[in-house]
């Protein structure tokens, strides 16, 4: 594994765990806003073990003082949330694709948000982010498991509805994935894992019977 991090010695320290813990990892710094960061990150990590299997789109937020309702949103933290929340992904994925095709199959996982997938307030900017985010991964699930014949490219949004800290550890969170089987014409949406989720049967088998 290996993990990317704006500061290298959070980055050293999460992979010193794994090491600790029996498993293989290297940190790195890498700046999300930044293309040639991204790509050297993932380049690391092929010459490091030979091929890349999984990559992990996990960096996201906006500014809640400057990110506010439409008409008090501040239109450069607009900018810089979508650079940060999107192209971010965007670049990931391009980078890490020829990879995992090279690789025979693999997965790309986005980190997205509830707030993707519902209104509110404030925030204009991230939810409009998270929810480009939320669609990236269903057109690039569409595009290069079926038009490029490889069935097993995965692409998988995990939409959180708290952050997993002490204090909101008993949030609610649903992991959703659009799986690409070779015999099936389209991606089809599965909620895959619920976690203490509220959420009524009956709105995830509809989520379920909508599809991506």
């Amino acid at each position: 594994m290996v993990i990317g991090d704006l500061k290298q010695e959070q980055a050293e320290s999460a992979a010193t765990e794994i090491t600790a813990a029996g498993g293989r990892a290297m940190g790195l710094a890498v700046d999300a806003m930044d293309e040639a960061s991204i790509i050297a990150l993932v380049e690391a990590a092929v010459d490091k073990y030979g091929a890349l299997h999984i990559m992990c789109n996990h960096v996201g937020g906006s500014n809640p003082r400057k990110d506010l309702d439409l008409l008090r949103l501040d239109m450069d933290e607009f900018d810089r949330t979508m650079r940060l929340n999107v192209r971010s992904t965007v670049v990931g994925s391009r980078a890490a694709l020829p990879h995992l095709i090279a690789a025979g199959g693999g997965s790309i996982i986005n980190t997205a948000s509830v707030g993707g997938l519902s209104e509110d307030f404030l925030q204009v900017a991230y939810g409009t982010a998270k929810a480009a985010v939320i669609r990236l991964t269903q057109y690039v699930a569409i595009t290069h498991c079926h038009s490029l014949g490889q069935p097993r490219i995965l692409r998988r949004r995990c939409c959180i509805s708290h952050p997993m800290n002490p204090v909101m550890s008993r949030g609610n969170a649903w992991w959703w994935t659009v799986e690409c089987p070779a015999t099936h014409p389209l991606p089809r949406t599965v909620e895959t894992s619920s976690r203490r989720s509220r959420r009524p049967e009956s709105k995830l088998k509809q989520a379920e019977q909508r599809g991506p």
